[in-house]
Parts: structure tokens; sequence; C-alpha cells
């Protein structure tokens, strides 16, 4: 057998067909290449955004994604059960970001889209089959259960179909063709690219040192 270096969230190409694979609805659903430009479409599509409140908890790649767009985060803080500890008010413009943490949050999922609708970003990128409410915004990462040809699964309510994205990940297709870790080289250097375009100064308003800012 052959040895492997790729471990972690990456997976080799996966060949078999699986038909329609969790959370893809027509016409609702974007494939991109990982949940973190699942959640940069999201945060596009959406418009003007004064700002995103991010749990204290969460992956840094989220942070980065808002500070690449140059939208200001205001972090909140969770409790022992995984849940705000505090529900804001927000204004218009405002979103709150929840994260399904390893997908057993579902009915606080449920409680903040009843609360806030729109303007509840869902994380599910740990929650592949938690299914996305309506009028709620939802990111999901494929890749990080299978070998996916696109990681990340963006999904929201439109009146006409969502516009696909331009760019794609050639990461894992090199997998169909070659035995060895090309495939996971690509995918690191694509991991690297997007962390060096974090690096670039934050946009006027934002603090330059990528700090956030903690409120209650």
């Amino acid at each position: 057998m052959e040895r492997r270096t790729g471990i972690g969230g990456f997976f080799g190409l996966e060949l078999p067909e699986y038909g329609n694979f969790p959370q893809w609805h027509p016409g609702r659903s974007v494939a991109v290449n990982s949940g973190r430009r699942a959640l940069e479409y999201i945060l596009r599509r959406l418009g003007d955004v004064r700002c995103v409140r991010v749990p204290l908890y969460t992956c840094r790649t989220v942070v980065e994604t808002m500070e690449r767009l140059g939208i200001p985060v205001i972090t909140y803080r969770i409790d022992e059960r995984l849940e705000p500890e505090e529900l804001p008010e927000l204004e218009k413009g405002e979103y709150l970001l929840y994260t399904n943490y390893f997908g057993i949050k579902e009915k606080c999922v449920d409680r903040l889209a009843s609360r806030y609708g729109g303007s509840l970003i869902v994380d599910n990128a740990l929650a592949l089959y938690s299914p996305a409410r309506s009028g709620v915004a939802s990111l999901y990462s494929p890749r990080k259960f299978s070998g996916l040809p696109d990681g990340g699964i963006a999904v929201m309510d439109a009146e006409r179909s969502l516009p696909e994205p331009e760019e794609r990940d050639e990461s894992l297709p090199l997998a169909a063709e070659s035995g060895k870790d090309r495939e996971y080289i690509a995918y690191q250097l694509e991991e690297l690219q997007a962390a060096r375009l974090a690096e670039y100064p934050a946009a006027k308003g934002f603090p330059a040192d990528g700090a956030t800012d903690e409120r209650h």
C-alpha cells in the first residue's frame, strides 16, 4: 500500500457517483473551494455589511475572511453550553455569525434563526448534515467529510438562482492524475495563498494588527 502524508482537513478526490450530496439545494446552493470561500461568497452577496458579530471560539480563517473584505468584527462570548452568553440587538447591516459546534447545536441554531432571521449566518463547517434554515445564510465544508472537487457550499435564499463564482480550487482534481501527494501539495499552496492575502493591511476603520473588538 502506498504511504500517504495528507491528513487532517484534506481528503483526496473520491470518484464514485454520489448523486445529490448533503445541503445541495438547486438555485440556493453554490459550490466553492472551501468553507472560507463560502463565507466570503455569502458576505459579498449580502452587500452592505457594516459589521459581523463572531464568537471568540471560532476558526481563525473566519476572522481572516472578514479582514480581507474590510468588514469590522465584534466578538462575543459563549457559555459552557457553547451558546451566546448574551443576545445582542442588531442594527441594519449588522450580522451575527454562529458556529454550529460539532453539529450538536441544532436547537440553538433554531432559536437564533427565529430571533434574527436573515441577520444570522450559520457556520456549519463541522455540521454537514445540519439543514439550512429558511431565510438564513449557511456555509458548509464537505471536504472535511469526504473528497469532493469543490470543498465549500454557500446556501442562501434568493429570488433567482445564485450565480456561480469564477474561482475553482485546482488541488483535488490532481488526485485523478497522480498516485502521489501532488494534490495535497497543491492544497497546501492554496491554503498558504489564502493566509498571505490576510496579511495585507486592513481596511480603514479596522484594527491594523487584526485584533477584534470585544463588546458585551
